[in-house]
């Protein structure tokens, strides 16, 4: 393994966070381990520039919960060890464990400055950066190592920089930054991702024609890895009309053993033919549809998704009603509560391509089938709220505040779901001042949830205080 490739396992193996409680540097909190991490101390004792010893000792720690085991790691860690990026690195996954993520931002741009031509320390700024919804910034960064990467990882920090692009809510960008992971030499597992983005793009634009064409071609660049076929089935329920992705399933089943490629096949391939013969009027469960329907619950019977969207089709038809009660049952045991109910075949298809629009980020034609679902089925549960999350996802902030400020004032108390959303609109307005004492306000009364948004909150506050908080680049 090269270097490059050592430092970049340093960072990946700090991505599990919490919460903890601060405490005093001191360096007798190495000392303060039990079992599995004594082998860890007993190393970082004998070589205290050893930074991967520290990182999986810190990785332990935080697992734990041991809140001054780890702030003496990382602090013994910054002591012997000035000069290396990765200290700093190590340090700032403690602050923002600890919800301090002003000094978590201050300690990976101090990471960058020790060097300057690394990729690792802005990956990093990205990360929390795009945990912050602090786009621009994210952005930025992501830009950068593409131009700094080496040229085995360039298209993957390509691919990272087209995803970021679409989040911010810029498609042709993203569409271009796309292209360019396809068209690059060695690509590798970034091309099938790539053009998975395109198809998201395609179809979010309304161009299924564009969007089926992408989603082959990631099947096509990559037939062996499961993310493009699971992205085949979801769009199974997405698409108008899939009964183009009907062969890719087949040849899936007809080549590949491996049982989640399998079950992801015949869920696409059984909602496809479910779909396709409600357009035409016939028999939703008719010999097609109930032959692929039996052998997805032969290789997992108990799979909650594909149990919920049985359920909403055998209860719509008056001659299952034995199947509709079992099935009713099969998911009630499993506590995840029932799938909404609507009267109407047509209508369930309409809520199938909702929901799976906005599973794939395309969030505009999910819109539009909810708003149509909304004038047929005014009270069904969740349309609501799945359409604020729509809303948002496109970046109609007007029209999502607006329903959202309609279900806060309906809603007995504030759930977390709505006010997330809130917060996150807030954030996007540039109230993080107003957010962070309204946060401030709540006393012990919070959430966990509502921590984090506070830290986010303090953060962009921060910044915009700072004026060039960022470090520049």
């Amino acid at each position: 393994m090269n270097a490059t490739l050592r430092r970049l396992a340093l960072i990946l193996l700090l991505l599990p966070a919490g919460c903890i409680v601060p405490g005093a540097p001191d360096e007798s909190d190495l000392n303060a381990v039990d079992d599995n991490a004594v082998v860890l101390v007993d190393r970082i004792k004998d070589k205290p520039t050893d930074l991967e010893a520290h990182a999986d000792l810190l990785r332990l720690q935080i697992q734990r919960g041991d809140a001054e085991g780890a702030r003496g790691t990382v602090e013994h860690a910054m002591f012997h060890n000035p000069g290396d990026f990765r200290a700093p690195l190590l340090a700032a996954q403690f602050y923002r464990w600890q919800l301090d993520l002003i000094t978590a931002e201050k300690m990976l741009l101090k990471s960058r400055d020790l060097a300057p031509a690394a990729v690792e320390p802005r990956i990093a700024l990205a990360a929390l950066y795009s945990e912050c919804a602090l786009e621009e910034q994210e952005l930025q960064q992501r830009r950068i190592v593409t131009e700094l990467a080496e040229a085995a990882f360039r298209a993957e920090f390509e691919l990272d920089y087209a995803y970021a692009l679409s989040h911010a809510g810029r498609p042709a960008e993203a569409a271009q930054a796309a292209r360019r992971v396809v068209d690059a030499a060695g690509a590798g597992k970034a091309r099938a991702r790539a053009w998975i983005l395109l198809a998201q793009l395609a179809l979010d634009a309304g161009d299924e024609a564009a969007c089926l064409t992408a989603a082959l071609e990631a099947r096509k660049a990559d037939m062996r890895e499961r993310g493009p076929l699971r992205f085949l089935a979801r769009l199974a329920g997405a698409l108008q009309s899939p009964e183009p992705l009907l062969k890719s399933f087949d040849e899936a089943l007809a080549t590949q053993e491996d049982p989640e490629a399998r079950f992801a096949a015949l869920f696409g391939a059984w909602t496809a033919c479910t779909k396709l013969a409600v357009a035409a009027g016939r028999d939703p469960d008719g010999q097609d549809a109930h032959a692929y329907w039996a052998r997805l619950r032969d290789l997992d019977p108990g799979q909650v998704d594909a149990l919920s969207r049985r359920y909403q089709v055998v209860s719509l038809l008056p001659t299952y009603t034995e199947e509709t009660s079992a099935v009713k049952q099969m998911i009630e045991e499993q506590r995840v509560g029932l799938p909404a109910k609507v009267q109407s075949l047509d209508r369930l298809m309409l809520l199938w391509r909702a929901e799976d629009c906005l599973r794939l980020g395309a969030a505009r034609p999910s819109i539009a089938a909810l708003r149509a679902l909304e004038k047929a089925e005014p009270a069904l549960p969740g349309l609501r709220l799945m359409l604020a999350t729509a809303l948002f996802v496109a970046r109609q902030d007007g029209p999502c505040r607006d329903l959202l400020a309609s279900l806060l004032a309906e809603a007995k108390a504030e759930p977390d779901e709505l006010m997330a959303l809130q917060w996150q609109l807030d954030l996007r307005a540039g109230k993080a001042p107003e957010l962070a004492r309204a946060l401030e306000a709540r006393g012990e009364q919070t959430t966990q949830a509502a921590l984090w948004t506070l830290a986010v909150a303090r953060l962009h506050t921060y910044r915009r205080g700072e004026g060039k908080a960022g470090g520049g680049k």
